[in-house]
């Protein structure tokens, strides 16, 4: 089995949302309200790298698991929304299969 799978690629794409949540709520409200902008330096560069590296996780496994452009396409939007990775992956434990591998 390969590392670029769909259950690791969720794990990781849940780091990507809890990254970005960190960054809309706690380090933006820290610079806009206390006048701290190194929150958004910290934590808006440690999530653009985990964004980078969500991409080309996201873009391994969908070779690897032969997604559709529909599916990339979703996971994409879904790392470039708050709450998106939790809703793209809450859908394919639904069983309407937007997120696993048996596609």
């Amino acid at each position: 089995m390969s590392f670029f799978n769909p259950n690791n690629f969720r794990n990781f794409s849940y780091v990507e949302g809890v990254s970005f949540l960190l960054l809309l709520f706690v380090a933006v409200p820290l610079k806009y309200l206390f006048a701290m902008p190194f929150a958004v330096t910290i934590v808006g560069s440690l999530h653009g790298i985990i964004f980078v590296a969500y991409l080309v996780f996201m873009a391994l496994t969908a070779v690897q698991s032969r997604w559709t452009f529909f599916r990339v396409a979703l996971g994409f939007l879904a790392g470039v929304l708050p709450f998106g990775p939790f809703v793209f992956h809450a859908f394919g434990k639904q069983g309407n299969s937007v997120a696993t591998a048996d596609n």
